[in-house]
């Protein structure tokens, strides 16, 4: 754990040599580099497809406001129905792994 940890306190003692700061240095540049060259790699997963006409979604008509209350009031009841579930816990729950 403790080589994992810089220690900004130290930069201004007179305890550690000039070779050990180096050291560190090189040490930190380098996992800079690895990570770094990590990240970049790495492509962004694209962007989920709804539709392959997306023009003619945009040009439909709007949902109408009664539909967008209706969900809205689903999406409610069905919040309060999940904040008043309640478990009430019997016994503890044992499994026997089997081990092949």
């Amino acid at each position: 754990m403790a080589r994992n940890i810089i220690d900004v306190s130290a930069a201004d003692s007179q305890g550690m040599e000039q070779h050990e700061y180096m050291d560190k240095a090189r040490q930190y540049s380098t996992r800079l580099a690895v990570l770094s060259n990590g990240l970049s790699q790495k492509k962004p997963a694209p962007m989920p497809s709804l539709t392959s006409q997306p023009h003619q979604v945009l040009a439909s008509e709007p949902v109408p406001y009664s539909d967008i209350q209706q969900v809205a009031k689903i999406a409610a009841y069905a919040c309060s129905a999940l904040s008043q579930i309640k478990v009430d816990a019997k016994e503890d729950l044992v499994v026997q792994f089997a081990i092949p």
